[in-house]
């Protein structure tokens, strides 16, 4: 999954809820870039290595793990690409499964 295949499902704007569904974050829609903002106005512009790296992760969780947020930060994944927005773009991912 890359950068492109998510742009081509989504709307210019999208608005999700967080994981834990207590907050909300942002999707913007440039094209060949994705930008996330979350509620506290942090800003992230997607790359295909992020959204792959969790994809994957994403992947080999069971299914009834795949929208804790934990599972995408430490400790249960040291190696995460991201600390803030990987939760986000798991969030993301299940939007469009």
């Amino acid at each position: 999954m890359t950068v492109s295949d998510i742009s081509r499902k989504l709307p210019i704007t999208t608005t999700l809820t967080t994981l834990g569904g207590d907050s909300y974050f942002t999707v913007v829609n440039q094209g060949n870039k994705l930008v996330i903002i979350n509620s506290g106005g942090s800003v992230l512009a997607l790359d295909d290595a992020h959204v792959l790296a969790v994809f994957n992760r994403y992947k080999a969780l069971p299914a009834k793990r795949r929208l804790m947020a934990g599972d995408y930060v430490d400790p249960l994944w040291p190696q995460r690409p991201n600390r803030i927005f990987s939760p986000y773009v798991a969030r993301l991912i299940d939007h469009l499964q």
